[in-house]
């Protein structure tokens, strides 16, 4: 069955909460579970994608969702080490932008520290 392209908007999107652990604040990866089930309910030849703008970059998501090829995540971030948000014990595996995930399904987008649009990200 094809469905029709949807968009929800939601926050919080749970997106440090990995598999076996909840961090940052965030206990259970709802979006990717909505993804997931959006896979099962749409079947084969459906593709699910998981936009994430927040300060810190969506391990959790990236996590659940890395070995599952249908589902694209991208995490727009503050970058690393730019003396802002981004704190190691929320993503040990400090991603850069050429973690693209063991599928190629991930996407990090790494902005600088106080970027806005007046300033061109």
């Amino acid at each position: 069955r094809v469905g029709k392209p949807t968009f929800a908007l939601v926050r919080p999107p749970s997106h440090h909460a990995t598999r076996y652990r909840g961090m940052g604040g965030c206990l259970i990866g709802n979006v990717a579970l909505a993804g997931f089930f959006a896979l099962e309910e749409l079947g084969a030849g459906s593709v699910v994608g998981i936009l994430d703008i927040d300060a810190h970059h969506g391990n959790g998501i990236a996590h659940l969702v890395q070995a599952e090829e249908r589902i694209r995540y991208v995490s727009i971030h503050e970058r690393r080490g730019g003396g802002g948000m981004q704190r190691p014990e929320y993503d040990p595996r400090s991603p850069d932008e050429s973690d693209k995930g063991p599928k190629s399904n991930l996407k990090n987008i790494e902005l600088e520290k106080g970027s806005d649009w007046a300033s061109g990200y």
